[in-house]
């Protein structure tokens, strides 16, 4: 027998027996006050997926859908209950949005936009770093696949600094390469629509606070986070990437990439009509009444009506084994407050927790810090962001939070790559980019965007403050 894969066989053996004999031991005890007996079934069921999910024992698609059918078969929640977001609004609003992205990046929609935003930007390190950082902004709202973004921005950040005259792993690629991942990637949660994180975080949110953020108020609530990781990366890349001699593009290299794409297909006017007004009804959204999930759906329907999308795309452009997980997230979360368990972690925790959770500039800092220590150990994004967002929330109820500042700092303070392995978007969007740079001359990147993530979280609490979210 193959000694790797018999090792594969133990490792993968512990990891099942560990979580399976966690989860009976938690759900064979005696609940506390406040608790049912269901609700410690729910709890062991929780820690044995949530082990689980940790140690990648079981393929998260596997795991969501162990998980929702073990709430049914221990009697934890009922088939409705235990499987009813599948069918929510948020993952209509996500399954329509993900449709939308789809359409987008095949019409070369994305491509064309780029081009005609950059080309407006002076032909310089500078001007070009601005460009990448403005562009990403624009077009971030468009498409909730960040790294379906980043896959078409990436070789246009090589190609920018190829025709810079930039060597390959110099100073001034790694410049452009931070810039095209933290606009096409790492600033989407300041749009709800930049990525399929926004809607994972709504879904979270209990009923009464999951309406109030629309489209624009989520927008209201995150621009300020959002104006200080812009600000800060273009500075930090003046200061750690800036080349040692200036260097300029050609007068024409963005008219030459526009000619070299054409005029305008049927497929990109129909698709830039559609994306008008599905932006323009989703920022109107408490105007005319129109759900975000029907805009989103609807668009996606006429995508696929005027054939900018065919069928076989329905099967390969949109990540069903991930909506499969987020589903499952989403009824988990769903259970909370029916078991009660939100009101007794807010109960046994909330006083232990009470001098962080008293001073929100302090509460913002400790849960960033505590999410930026946890990835150096839980390698999963994924993961971090379940356990945290969900033991959390209902720590930011008993302080008086709007619950939703929980899941968005734990958001943007889970995407750092301090770790070669430790974000895959961060990987993919590498080699995307012909490695023009390294990991290595990266992590500086990711250690300055720690620090300025943090100080745009305090920029948004005056703001949190105006929107009520804040007391």
């Amino acid at each position: 027998m193959d000694p790797k894969r018999n090792k594969k066989a133990v490792m993968l053996a512990i990891k099942l027996v560990a979580g399976l004999t966690a989860g009976i031991l938690i759900a064979g005890i005696t609940p506390p006050a406040g608790l049912e007996p269901a609700s410690m079934r729910f709890l062991g069921i929780f820690a044995c997926v949530m082990i689980y999910l940790l140690t990648e024992a079981l393929p998260t698609y596997a795991l969501a859908l162990l998980l929702c059918s073990s709430f049914v078969i221990f009697k934890v929640a009922p088939f409705s209950m235990a499987f009813g977001q599948f069918a929510s609004d948020t993952m209509m609003l996500l399954i329509g949005a993900l449709g939308i992205g789809a359409g987008i990046s095949k019409s070369g929609l994305l491509n064309r936009v780029t081009l005609n935003i950059m080309q407006l930007f002076p032909g310089n390190f500078r001007g070009q770093i601005f460009a990448f950082l403005t562009t990403g902004t624009i077009v971030g709202p468009l498409i909730p696949s960040s790294f379906a973004k980043l896959a078409i921005a990436a070789p246009f950040g090589k190609a920018v600094a190829e025709n810079l005259g930039m060597d390959k792993e110099s100073k001034g690629a790694a410049g452009i390469f931070s810039a095209v991942w933290i606009a096409f990637g790492n600033a989407a949660p300041v749009f709800l629509s930049a990525s399929v994180w926004g809607y994972l975080v709504l879904g979270l949110l209990p009923s009464p606070y999951k309406e109030q953020f629309t489209w624009g108020h989520w927008l209201a609530a995150a621009w300020p986070w959002g104006a200080v990781i812009l600000a800060g990366s273009y500075l930090a890349i003046m200061l750690l990437y800036q080349p040692e001699q200036e260097l300029q593009l050609s007068a024409d290299y963005g008219k030459k990439a526009l000619n070299a794409l054409g005029p305008m297909t049927w497929n990109e006017k129909i698709t830039a009509f559609i994306m008008a007004i599905a932006v323009i009804l989703w920022v109107s959204e408490r105007i005319h009444g129109i759900s975000a999930s029907l805009v989103a759906l609807c668009a996606w329907g006429l995508m696929l009506s005027f054939k900018v999308l065919e069928a076989q795309d329905i099967k390969t452009c949109i990540p069903w084994d991930m909506l499969i997980f987020i589903g499952a997230i989403l009824n988990l979360a769903a259970l909370f407050s029916p078991l009660k368990i939100d009101s007794w972690i807010g109960t046994v925790a909330g006083p232990h927790l009470e001098p962080m959770t008293s001073n929100i500039f302090i509460f913002v800092a400790g849960v960033s810090l505590l999410v930026y220590l946890a990835r150096f150990v839980i390698l999963s994004q994924m993961a971090t962001f379940t356990v945290f967002s969900v033991i959390l929330i209902p720590l930011a109820l008993e302080a008086g939070f709007n619950p939703w500042i929980v899941p968005f700092i734990v958001l943007v303070s889970s995407g750092v790559w301090n770790l070669y392995f430790q974000n895959t978007v961060f990987l993919a969007t590498l080699a995307a980019s012909g490695d023009m740079t390294t990991h290595k001359q990266m992590t500086k990147m990711s250690i300055a965007y720690m620090l300025i993530s943090t100080l745009g979280l305090w920029a948004c609490i005056p703001v949190w403050k105006l929107l009520g979210i804040i007391p």
